[in-house]
């Protein structure tokens, strides 16, 4: 037993290792080369191959324990190695920049299913063969690419109107115009280029409106029945036709197939502040309450055969017949993270008992991480890894407790039903028949309640111990979760789930989900309802987030109170941290990277004020809930004091609407006109007029334009607010949204002008374009430091040539958001870029 146990230590130092030696790739700013991977490869696997041919430990504590130290850092330094070079090899095969923008002809496959949205289509494509348009062939397009296929229209005003939508497998002829993988890279947001890298997407595109005609469809690759992406868009085309209601279309469809982009935006909101999130994708719950379905139904049709019983037993081939039809919905759902490690644990627990091993079930634990690390390395740089892996050690974690309150709740069963059985006898024939049935139902309930228990012992023990990595992830916690997990999960788990499946099959039964859908919605909207239901938890350093996941683990284990106490305790720093507040008389400036448009973020004391929210890029998609919300949760900010529109383009407009719905906001600044949809919220609003000043917290607020005689009726940048601050000690920083020459000319004409404009640092009026940053402007503004907010390779070609060398000639020195992300400044030092701060190795780099 003892030697049993050494050897599933070092199963467990194996699978640690290797996962610590992938993740630590992740904190490389450059890979190391080549060959020290290769080393590192080398030494790993001697490493490995000398406990190969070791003797079984006989101890933990000597000799045992070199053999696991050797295989921790023998695996670490494999698994490191190997990742690297597969990374390298992935980042090697990215698009060349000299193929940026150039019309190609590419000829491959539909990979994946294609995301819909209402501006067109987005999916995976396996490139065969890429020429120019002129037939010439091109070398170094990548194998895969991202494309999307998009309705005609300006960024201003989308055109609703259909696009062909290729279906997985099909293989296609398109006209493209390609680029690196590249997108917005700001504190607490999503970043796409680490994405691009997981996927194995080495360039992303559109389909060319001009060349359009040259697109065709040239058949299948494979047949259908043998590509699960095609069973899934199968499944999606009979959803279409089957459910008229697009937001119970879009559950149907996240919960069978997994496509989680066709979920409302409505519903998303609601199931993630009720904490339940979780439950609108395939979660690991979902595939084994269907292999539990699955496994009984397969051993029970197999024992109606006794010949089939003599060579396989039931129990063995419903377990197996249950992970095959678990993997089959794995599939379905599109293997995901929760699904991969689902299958990996059942098929790990089934393998177990089949052979008739007895593991423990933490090695079984590590033994499912370990096939999908393997595989997969860039999994450990998902939060979705860690969150579903968590969350199973969790519940093996407080497991002992439950298995011990459960013999306590046995043993007390057996002492009353020992002491009952006389009393029923003496009830006369009466007590005969009615005592067993009383007691029977008497222990249902009580069976019944220790469930109950054990369910809610389950909720609050993975609320608190995945609470740390929520907020280190998401910046929110959800308060109500524990309640709404123990209500909904059951509901979604037994009942909408198995629906949703069986419609699959029998299509009329999804008719019936608006009256499942309807009362779920109206209980959670309820708990979210409540006050402090959602609380918003700034970033925290590396040492804070361990401390807290010590605590939780602390908290969890069957220790004496004070020591859980004291591991609540350490879970503070990170859930409620200590306000930040910055000096008296000193801001701090946040120019957001969000694409082509605007956010700027002033943070002075005790207010923030926020000057636009970026773009809308359709329906329901723009950067204030993409971008700006999450960056401001991230930097700790939980209301508003003021909301800058300075003026309605929907390239800085686009995101405010979900940022009033999404923060609390006291009063809105701009120049919108008064039947604006955006001034039919409920707040203050005033319009923006030049003369208005305020200081807040010793830092000096000064509106410079318009002057108040414009007409109304004008071009929206030609009425742009300009917003001045300026520091306690003079210091300053001047936002002019998307002001012109003439509106340049104009300020720089007025009284008063060299020292109302004069600013240290200078958000570039109009994104660089040539109609903007006259000499005239910037030698009155004299900035030491500007930076241009535009969208990277965006079709307007901001910030222009002429513009940049304009502030290069006057010693100026001027940022890009493409290349510098979020641009930020405290009134001291230098202004410092976030892609400088943070660099990975799987960022794009400038060519030179």
């Amino acid at each position: 037993m003892q030697e049993r146990g050494a050897w599933a230590a070092v199963g467990v130092a194996a699978v640690v290792g290797w996962v610590c030696g992938v993740a630590l790739l992740g904190l490389h700013a450059r890979l190391p080369a080549d060959d020290v991977m290769w080393a590192l490869c080398a030494m790993g696997l001697v490493g490995l191959l000398v406990v190969r041919g070791r003797r079984p430990p006989r101890g933990l504590w000597n000799e045992g324990s070199r053999t696991v130290v050797l295989v921790l850092v023998s695996s670490a330094m494999l698994a490191h190695g190997m990742a690297g070079l597969r990374t390298q090899s992935r980042l090697e095969s990215r698009l060349p920049h000299h193929l940026e923008g150039v019309p190609l002809l590419v000829v491959g496959t539909v990979a994946d299913l294609p995301r819909r949205s209402a501006q067109g289509v987005q999916f995976a494509f396996a490139v065969e063969a890429a020429q120019a348009l002129d037939g010439r062939p091109l070398q170094g397009i990548p194998k895969r690419l991202w494309l999307g296929w998009w309705v005609e229209g300006h960024v201003e005003a989308v055109i609703a109107a259909s696009v062909p939508e290729p279906q997985p497998g099909e293989r296609w002829q398109l006209p493209v115009t390609l680029k690196r993988p590249h997108g917005t890279l700001n504190p607490g947001t999503f970043d796409a280029e680490r994405w691009f890298l997981e996927q194995d997407l080495g360039g992303a595109g559109s389909v060319s409106a001009s060349h359009r005609g040259q697109a065709r469809r040239l058949g299948r690759s494979v047949p259908a029945w043998r590509d699960p992406s095609s069973w899934r868009a199968a499944v999606r085309q009979r959803i279409d036709a089957q459910v008229a209601d697009p937001a119970i279309a879009g559950l149907v469809a996240g919960l069978t197939i997994g496509d989680q982009s066709a979920v409302d935006a409505a519903d998303w909101a609601l199931f993630r502040d009720a904490g339940v999130a979780h439950a609108l994708s395939i979660s690991g719950l979902h595939v084994t309450a269907f292999a539990a379905l699955a496994a009984p139904l397969a051993a029970w049709l197999w024992r109606r055969s006794p010949a089939a019983c003599l060579m396989w037993p039931a129990s063995m081939v419903g377990a197996w017949v249950g992970w095959v039809c678990a993997l089959a919905y794995a599939l379905l759902a599109g293997w995901g993270l929760p699904a991969q490690r689902t299958v990996a644990m059942l098929g790990v627990v089934t393998l177990a008992q089949c052979a008739r091993l007895h593991w423990p079930p933490l090695l079984v634990w590590m033994a499912a991480a370990a096939p999908v690390v393997v595989v997969d390395p860039w999994a450990v740089t998902q939060a979705g890894f860690w969150l579903s892996f968590a969350a199973v050690g969790l519940l093996l974690l407080s497991s002992r407790a439950d298995s011990l309150g459960a013999r306590d709740t046995e043993s007390a069963a057996s002492a009353r039903s020992a002491s009952h059985t006389p009393l029923s006898r003496g009830w006369g024939p009466w007590g005969v028949w009615a005592g067993p049935k009383l007691w029977v139902l008497w222990r249902k309930l009580t069976d019944g309640a220790h469930l109950a228990r054990a369910a809610v012992r389950t909720q609050v023990a993975t609320a608190i111990g995945l609470a740390p990595l929520a907020a280190a992830c998401f910046q929110q916690l959800s308060v109500v979760g524990v309640l709404g997990n123990l209500v909904a999960l059951p509901w979604i788990t037994m009942v909408l789930t198995p629906l949703c499946l069986a419609g699959v099959l029998f299509p009329p039964v999804w008719g019936v989900l608006p009256w499942v859908v309807d009362p779920l919605r109206q209980g959670l909207a309820w708990l979210t309802a409540w006050p402090g239901a959602v609380v918003t938890v700034p970033s925290s350093g590396p040492l804070t987030l361990a401390l807290a996941l010590l605590g939780a683990a602390l908290a969890l284990m069957n220790l004496p109170a004070r020591l859980r106490v004291a591991g609540m305790l350490l879970m503070l720093p990170l859930l409620w941290p200590p306000p930040r507040f910055l000096p008296h008389g000193r801001f701090e400036v946040w120019a957001f990277d969000v694409g082509q448009g605007s956010a700027v973020l002033v943070r002075t004391r005790e207010h923030e004020v926020l000057i636009d929210a970026g773009p809308a890029w359709g329906e329901g998609r723009d950067a204030g809930d993409r971008v700006v919300l999450p960056a401001l949760r991230h930097l700790g900010v939980r209301r508003l004091n003021l909301l800058v529109v300075t003026h309605r383009d929907i390239d800085h407009a686009g995101g405010v609407a979900s940022v009033l719905k999404g923060l609390p906001v006291q009063a809105t600044l701009s120049s919108l006109e008064p039947t604006h949809p955006l001034r039919r919220f409920p707040v203050v609003h005033e319009t923006c007029l030049r003369g208005q000043r305020w200081e807040w917290d010793g830092v000096r607020f000064e509106v410079l334009h318009p002057f108040g005689h414009e007409p109304r009726q004008t071009r929206p940048n030609l009425i742009s607010c300009v917003l001045r601050v300026e520091d306690a000690q003079g210091r300053s920083v001047l936002v002019t949204g998307d002001i012109e020459r003439d509106q340049e000319a104009a300020l720089v004409q007025a009284p008063g002008s060299a020292q109302a404009l004069r600013s240290d640092a200078l958000i570039v009026p109009h994104h660089g374009s040539k109609t903007s940053s006259t000499e005239p402007f910037l030698q009155t503004v004299k900035p030491q430091w500007a930076v241009a907010q535009a969208g990277y390779r965006n079709r307007h070609g901001h910030p222009a040539s002429t513009v940049v060398e304009r502030y290069r000639a006057l010693n100026m020195t001027l940022r890009d958001s493409p290349w510098c992300g979020a641009w930020f400044w405290t009134g001291e030092g230098v202004p410092r870029c976030w892609r400088e701060r943070a660099p990975r190795h799987w960022h794009d780099v400038r060519k030179e």
